[in-house]
């Protein structure tokens, strides 16, 4: 079944079709029978705009795993998985701010594993905190991150001084043109409040998530921690930049995830960088393991995926 998933031609498709169905479904009338969403167009157009952003975030994992020969055979395992626990996430669908965060991420990531044993190292990891700085202006609490990326440059053998330099100057470059244009058009109170709100946490636990929320986390979760695992198992069938870009993952993913449990209302923000970590990991289990348990691994994630994407409201 493993090999059906990763290899076979009619996978792609007939999971870019379940994904598609998915969207407009959930857009224009709800997987329920009625609209998931509050409007700023019309449902429909809502959702077709978050599905264009969507679509070019499944481009970018695509390219990371092309450019950085994630997968030794470079298939679409990990831009599929990608998708379909996109399509399976219907609360991310219409547009919204997290979509932004999502894409600052991955192009954050296209510049991070570029990094590895790099002259222009600081350079690099100037722009990849630019893009988090860019994406904490949309939720403040991602400046949190900043030591993620900084044990990821102790794994990519590139820690110096000047790299922490340029990761804080990174992250505090928007911050300067956005305190700049707020004195100059009189709008310092919300950039006041914003800065205020990077510390601000909330105490509330997983209760007050959707059961879909709750269900999304725990099948990604779950992906995660199988595709982790069996790396660690099995981690002599990669060459070695391959094992320094999968360290990177999952202190990625780990951080993701902990963070997200830590903080449940930053939810929709954060989910999608645990959807990235894990749709990486869980690839490179369907591609390169073998064997019934595996078989019977992938089977009851498909059928959670499905139950979660059509059934849980």
């Amino acid at each position: 079944m493993l090999e059906t998933y990763s290899k076979n031609r009619l996978t792609w498709p007939l999971a870019l079709g379940f994904s598609f169905l998915a969207w407009i479904f959930n857009g224009w009338l709800g997987l329920g029978g009625t609209v998931v969403h509050s409007a700023v167009v019309s449902p429909f157009l809502d959702s077709l705009l978050g599905m264009l952003v969507c679509a070019f975030s499944i481009y970018l994992i695509a390219e990371l795993n092309t450019r950085y020969s994630l997968l030794s055979n470079t298939d679409r395992t990990v831009s599929m998985t990608f998708m379909l626990l996109l399509a399976m996430s219907t609360f991310l669908h219409p547009l919204q701010k997290p979509h932004l965060v999502m894409v600052c991420y991955l192009v954050g990531y296209l510049i991070l594993l570029g990094a590895y044993q790099s002259r222009q190292a600081p350079i690099q990891f100037f722009s990849v905190h630019l893009a988090l700085g860019v994406a904490s202006c949309m939720c403040p609490q991602l400046v949190w991150l900043i030591p993620m990326y900084w044990v990821s440059l102790v794994i990519l053998r590139a820690f110096g001084l000047r790299c922490l330099v340029a990761s804080i100057l990174g992250v505090s470059t928007p911050y300067w043109f956005w305190g700049i244009l707020s004195l100059w058009l009189g709008g310092h109170e919300a950039f006041s409040i914003h800065i205020d709100q990077m510390t601000m946490f909330g105490s509330g636990g997983f209760e007050m998530l959707s059961s879909k929320q709750v269900w999304a986390f725990w099948v990604a979760l779950s992906m995660f921690l199988v595709g982790g695992l069996d790396f660690f198992i099995n981690i002599h069938q990669n060459r070695s930049r391959t094992r320094v870009n999968y360290y990177v993952v999952c202190v990625q993913g780990a951080w993701s995830f902990i963070f997200l449990w830590m903080e449940p209302q930053l939810f929709n923000s954060l989910f999608p960088l645990c959807l990235v970590n894990a749709a990486i990991v869980w690839g490179h289990f369907t591609s390169l393991s073998k064997g019934r348990i595996p078989d019977v691994l992938l089977s009851v994630i498909m059928i959670l995926w499905f139950v979660t994407t059509i059934f849980i409201g």
